[in-house]
């Protein structure tokens, strides 16, 4: 007979786990039969020794079936794009209606901030009046009025990751590649999708700090995937400093309205045509020229209206976003932090200004913390940026700006007498 007790004694001893134990492990975390000490024990003992890649699957495919699954009928292609996150992340508010502008159904589920790390959906909702907590039909009626999805999933949607992602983030086991895998691809399996392109970060300002973690974290994701069903494929991208220049929820998702106003020359924007490229060619392997695609979308303005029309139908109010769309951000309110000396931008401490900016409250430490949507801030430079003393590094905002410290902020920004040669953001593909 099968008993928590045993499970967690063969995991202890090593030993695989076969689908029957998950199984029971599963239905009792979404029943709520386990006690919370029980599963905590487990995920120690799973991130202590590990997973085979075939327990890694089984514990996906059971979270997986523990909720409700998304379908959208009416259509056979379907993209989603998952990161894994860091400091100033604010690809898929640019990605996604830039592709859906394209012609292509995306689809998304997003989380809220925790801790240091961003979070969409609470980007997203910066905006007064914008809700992205939708039920299903809602989401179904999104897709053929706005061409994408995003949103924060329901309590239905693989309910065993969340109940586990909240035990391991207070149980140091969030850092196991295969109770990630599982994480991520349960609840992508249960998202719609078709096709999923991946963004693993890795680096100093990512969760996973080496290239070969990341490649690692990235082929099971692909495995997982092709035995869900689901096409997967992507990129392994640097993660040593912010991306792009802001850091903050409104922050953010303005400097988002502005690469779909007009394309910059940016490493950021590099990325998010190397992703968006995929995207289109996952949904038609035919397109000849994917970039003129993407440019097209943005010139004729189409990429800018997929997102207002979005931010509409979560309910942003007309004059909020009119005023995202034309705000200057109001420079003279903000705290600068200035150059030390002179040289040359090497490096930039994307963590430290991260738990910074979560001080100032651009972030929550707990579920009930309440965000400034305005704090953060906004830098002036970027790796490789010639500065001389006096100049603006960044600016803080928010109401608590006035609290922050710009010497002690300015530590985040190391400037060196020469430039380094400059680096991609990204590292290798990920191919199936």
């Amino acid at each position: 007979m099968v008993s928590m007790l045993s499970i967690i004694e063969a995991k202890k001893n090593k030993a695989p786990l076969d689908e029957t134990q998950i199984q029971f492990w599963v239905d009792g975390v979404v029943n709520e039969s386990i006690p919370l000490y029980q599963s905590a024990s487990l995920l120690m003992a799973i991130r202590l020794n590990g997973m085979t890649f075939e327990e890694s699957w089984l514990l996906t495919k059971a979270m997986t079936a523990s909720g409700d699954r998304l379908h959208y009928d009416q259509h056979p292609i379907v993209v989603d794009k998952h990161s894994t996150g860091g400091v100033g992340d604010k690809v898929t508010l640019v990605l996604a209606p830039l592709v859906a502008a394209c012609g292509v159904p995306v689809a998304m589920l997003s989380g809220r901030a925790l801790g240091f790390t961003g979070g969409t959906i609470d980007k997203l909702e910066s905006l007064d009046g914008v809700q992205c907590e939708l039920p299903e039909p809602t989401l179904m009626k999104m897709m053929d009025e706005v061409g994408w999805v995003n949103a924060q999933p329901s309590s239905r949607i693989a309910p065993a990751d969340r109940a586990l992602y909240a035990l391991r983030d207070v149980t140091g086991t969030v850092d196991s590649i295969p109770l990630i895998t599982a994480s991520i691809m349960s609840k992508k399996l249960a998202g719609g999708a078709t096709h999923l392109c991946l963004d693993v970060k890795c680096g100093s300002s990512a969760f996973m700090k080496t290239e070969s973690s990341a490649s690692e974290l990235a082929h099971a994701l692909c495995r997982v995937g092709e035995l869900g069903g689901v096409k997967v494929g992507g990129v392994i991208s640097r993660m040593s400093e912010p991306l792009g220049f802001a850091i903050g929820n409104y922050l953010e998702l303005w400097e988002a309205v502005q690469y779909l106003k007009s394309w910059p020359q940016s490493p950021l924007a590099s990325l998010i045509e190397a992703l968006a490229i995929r995207m289109l060619l996952m949904y038609d392997p035919s397109i000849s020229d994917p970039r003129a695609q993407l440019m097209n979308a943005i010139d004729r303005g189409a990429a800018l209206e997929s997102l207002k029309r979005y931010l509409a139908f979560c309910g942003g109010k007309k004059t909020a976003v009119q005023h995202l769309v034309e705000d200057d951000l109001g420079w003279g309110n903000a705290r600068p932090v200035l150059a030390p000396k002179d040289g040359y931008v090497d490096t930039i401490d994307g963590h430290g200004l991260a738990l910074d900016a979560l001080a100032l409250g651009a972030g929550r430490m707990t579920k009930e913390d309440r965000i400034d949507p305005m704090a953060g801030f906004m830098l002036r430079v970027g790796i490789g940026d010639r500065v001389e003393k006096g100049d603006p590094l960044m600016h803080v905002f928010g109401d608590r700006a006035g609290d922050a410290d710009p010497l002690l902020l300015g530590r985040h920004f190391g400037i060196i007498p020469q430039a380094r040669p400059a680096t991609s953001l990204i590292l290798a593909s990920v191919d199936p």
